[in-house]
């Protein structure tokens, strides 16, 4: 692990096919960092559109932190098209991924989910966690079993702070199906070995 887990960062690379790349630094320490965005455009304010379940108060922070993340992202590659095949280099403290051929979309939906974690609105904070052992390009399946153990660990490190643990609205329907298939793996958690019924 980094010596120190407030200056962690995690780098995405984009190269066009005629050679034009772009990068992104993102900072998934452990504590949120003030963004500053250099000429923010007018829709990161705050009350554009704001969201109705918004705790932020538009006079001690006047920009919206999720738009304000995404800002630099938008501006940089918001004229390429959608479906435009890039390479993806990503590099964490621990390793580099390389993708030779994505849609840009694709890419740029797993940097959105990476950014926006690390954004510091309120409800994605839950997910910040999981930026710092992000795995990028990662499916639904992927996503939802790490999203999972994470809020698992969180309930440890909550009870482990004198806080009650709530497992009763662990996952809605919608992760619990997509959660399904993986069933099956858990058979030794369900039926340990030598226990009645294990295969």
């Amino acid at each position: 692990m980094p010596d120190n887990p407030d200056s962690t960062s995690v780098a995405y690379r984009f190269e066009l096919p005629d050679g034009t790349s772009y990068s992104f630094t993102v900072s998934v320490g452990a504590r949120p960092l003030e963004r500053t965005v250099s000429d923010p455009p007018e829709w990161a304010k705050l009350d554009v559109h704001k969201c109705p379940h918004c705790p932020l108060d538009a006079t001690e922070s006047p920009w919206c932190p999720a738009a304000l993340s995404i800002s630099d992202a938008v501006k940089t590659l918001g004229d390429l098209w959608s479906h435009q095949r890039v390479a993806l280099t990503v590099t964490t403290p621990e390793r580099s991924f390389v993708f030779d051929d994505v849609q840009l979309q694709d890419a740029l939906r797993s940097l959105m989910g990476l950014v926006l974690a690390t954004s510091g609105c309120p409800h994605t904070a839950f997910f910040r966690p999981m930026a710092r052992f992000h795995t990028p390009m990662s499916s639904v399946e992927e996503t939802v079993y790490r999203a999972t153990s994470m809020y698992l660990l969180g309930q440890w490190v909550r009870r482990s702070e004198g806080g009650d643990t709530d497992f009763s609205q662990l996952l809605p329907m919608a992760v619990e199906e997509s959660l399904a298939p993986l069933r099956p793996m858990f058979e030794a958690y369900v039926r340990p070995p030598g226990s009645p019924g294990a295969g």
